[in-house]
């Protein structure tokens, strides 16, 4: 009986022993010699429950008292045989006189099979198969399996879960180390300063870059050093400080560092306060992008932007001195005509203020002569009678309400020439009007204009009933004039025919419109494309500056949001319409 419990802490020694001494390669040959030897068996086989399910069976052979270590095999769930199948349901050793598995090698016709499963805690971990040619396995054999079994499950459970446990804090500890390269690289070849610093500021770590951003050589220069000595302002450093006890990190926070040489270097930083574990601490660790070359980029556009505000002031400028002087100069080229109008009406007002005053003195010859007269004298009332029948003082009397009348005309033609001037004469191109009539507007520069096609065409009016507009009225006035003219000089030029001006006016829901159209020559079509081009003109030399549809086309459309388009015909004559918008913000033109 002592005997064979020393057999059995023998087999059990050297069971721990293979466990703990041989890796997965030589633990399972060893396990199945000992056993071999210990129940007088030829072929062992050891399966077990690997990761995903896998089934490996490791396999040895005794012969002549030697142990040979057969291949592994690995089987998918789906690919266990019956045996394994089987025995993974129950938890009784068994004992077969025929073969259970295809395992088995054809030389070997053995006459038992001892079938063992393996549980841990109700947990299927595989199962152990004694093969045996020379005897039939006894029930004594199945009592020595199960203690075996019993002193085997946890070590195998165990085992097991250890090799695991080691797999994956292998895989864990190569992910770490591919980790901390890929921020060893990171933190090599970053072109951003990368640091770390204690709360306190002392530099723990901080990359190449960093240190070059300083003006230094190398990052060994600046470790031990303190933050602080590198910030242009010590308030942004503190600002730092205040955020990070605050919220724990700053984010894209405008800083200026300084040089190795005492230069600024503008920059973004973005740190996070982190607990440091090996001294109960805090750490700073963040990034700092240098943006020197952004904010001198900025300081350039700014600098460039002042400048062109600048030139855009004087451009304005010069554009209202030009818009001026076209303006002088088309009132220039109307001054002829204009003299001429005022001087029509002038003309019968002089001569009706000598008949007024011829009147005046006739009636005054008369009054006095009859003031003179004490009583009634036959004499004098003959005296007057001759004096009355000679100066004709009923036709006088007759005529002075005409010559009041005609007087009066006069005076309103030179009073509306007057005004419609007036309005042409002002300097300024800044005043806007909140409810411009076109309709008023194109009466008006008829009246400036009228010596100009007087002569040449007549004109033709279609004019709608409008909403007021927000604009300025001056340059308008001055549009309709520009294209009043354009379109009698285009009459003039092609020819003795009396012409005809269409002068049209509609609306629609955004838009008020505006068409003036001759019966011209035509523009040719190689040229249509230049006309609102400034200094270009058709005219001959001094009949024209070539501004006035330049002028026209920046005052409908750059300035009132406008559109200004022309269509032509050659020997048909040519149409120009403009459009204004109804409604501006706060009845402002673009630049007003």
């Amino acid at each position: 009986m002592e005997t064979e419990v020393n057999r059995e802490i023998q087999l059990l020694q050297g069971i721990s022993n293979a466990y703990f001494k041989y890796d997965e390669n030589e633990v399972y040959p060893r396990l199945l010699g000992l056993l071999l030897e210990e129940l007088q068996g030829d072929f062992g086989l050891f399966g077990y429950i690997e990761e995903k399910q896998q089934m490996v069976c490791h396999t040895t052979t005794q012969e002549t008292g030697a142990t040979q270590s057969n291949d592994v095999m690995w089987f998918q769930e789906r690919q266990w045989k019956s045996l394994w199948g089987h025995l993974a349901q129950t938890d009784v050793i068994e004992v077969k006189d025929s073969p259970a598995t295809e395992l088995e090698e054809k030389e070997y016709s053995p006459s038992s099979y001892l079938n063992a499963p393996l549980f841990f805690q109700g947990t299927f971990l595989g199962f152990i198969q004694i093969q045996s040619g020379r005897r039939a396995f006894t029930q004594q054999d199945i009592h020595i399996m199960e203690r075996i079994l019993h002193y085997i499950s946890p070590i195998q459970y165990s085992w097991f879960e250890n090799k695991l446990q080691k797999k994956k804090l292998g895989e864990y500890i190569k992910k770490l180390k591919k980790s901390e390269a890929k921020y060893r690289s990171l933190f090599t070849l970053s072109p951003d300063m990368i640091f770390l610093n204690t709360a306190e500021g002392k530099v723990v770590d901080i990359n190449q870059a960093g240190a070059q951003l300083l003006g230094y050589d190398s990052p060994q220069e600046i470790i031990g050093t303190y933050a602080q000595n590198y910030y242009y302002d010590a308030e942004a450093r503190n600002k730092l400080r205040r955020e990070m006890d605050k919220k724990g990190y700053v984010k894209n926070l405008e800083i200026i560092l300084q040089s190795r040489t005492g230069e600024k270097v503008f920059c973004l930083e973005n740190a996070h306060r982190v607990m440091n574990l090996q001294k109960n601490g805090y750490v700073y660790q963040g990034i700092i992008h240098d943006i020197t070359s952004r904010i001198e980029q900025e300081q350039t556009r700014l600098k460039q932007n002042l400048e062109l505000s600048e030139a855009n002031k004087q451009l304005r400028e010069a554009r209202d001195k030009l818009v001026q002087k076209e303006k002088m100069a088309s009132i220039g080229q109307l001054s002829a005509g204009i003299a001429h109008e005022i001087n029509n009406p002038l003309g019968f007002v002089k001569s009706n203020y000598s008949s007024l005053k011829r009147y005046l003195e006739s009636i005054k010859k008369f009054i006095s002569i009859y003031k003179n007269a004490e009583q009634v004298d036959p004499q004098k009332v003959q005296e007057l009678q001759t004096l009355y029948e000679q100066e004709d003082l009923d036709y006088i009397m007759e005529d002075v309400d005409a010559v009041f009348t005609e007087t009066e005309e006069g005076i309103q033609r030179i009073m509306s020439i007057v005004r419609n001037l007036k309005s042409f004469s002002r300097a300024g191109t800044e005043e806007v009007v909140e409810s411009y009539n076109l309709n008023a507007g194109i009466e008006s520069s008829l009246v400036i204009g009228r010596n100009e096609y007087k002569y040449v065409a007549e004109v033709e009016k279609k004019l709608s009933k409008l909403p007021p507009v927000a604009c300025n009225a001056n340059e308008i006035n001055q549009v309709i004039l520009n294209l009043i003219v354009n379109a009698a000089n285009a009459i003039e030029e092609a020819g003795p025919k009396q012409g005809k001006i269409r002068i049209a006016t509609w609306t629609d829901e955004a838009n008020v419109y505006c068409s003036v159209s001759d019966n011209g020559p035509g523009i040719p079509e190689e040229i249509k494309s230049k006309i609102f081009d400034p200094f270009f003109t058709t005219k001959k030399i001094g009949k024209g500056t070539g501004l006035g549809l330049s002028i026209s086309y920046d005052i409908i459309v750059n300035r009132h949001s406008g559109n200004l388009e022309v269509s032509s015909e050659k020997g048909r004559g040519s149409t120009f319409t403009f459009c204004l918008p109804i409604k501006t913000e706060k009845g402002e033109t673009k630049d007003g």
